[in-house]
């Protein structure tokens, strides 16, 4: 499934990071996306794109624990991207 269309035209994000954590090993991608979040003021949008399988259940694990929002989540051949948003 394409990612354009499950997401938000991209004039539309309120997108403040792009972060990249491809071919990092865990749990790198991980603490990179909590350092990315806190970075982030209420309302911005972190869109994370890894290769990582297991992130899934983290990032959900971390948006639930934060109350930050999931905002979207598709993967597209080894990649994952997620959309996530600061509360």
């Amino acid at each position: 499934m394409s990612i354009s269309k499950v997401w938000p035209e991209p004039d539309k994000l309120s997108l403040a990071v792009k972060l990249d954590t491809s071919h990092l090993a865990c749990p790198l991608p991980l603490l990179k996306t909590k350092q990315a979040l806190c970075g982030l003021a209420s309302g911005q949008w972190l869109w994370l794109i890894s290769t990582q399988p297991s992130l899934t259940v983290d990032i959900k694990a971390l948006v639930h624990q934060s109350k930050d929002h999931l905002l979207a989540h598709t993967q597209e051949g080894p990649y994952l991207h997620f959309l996530i948003e600061k509360a």
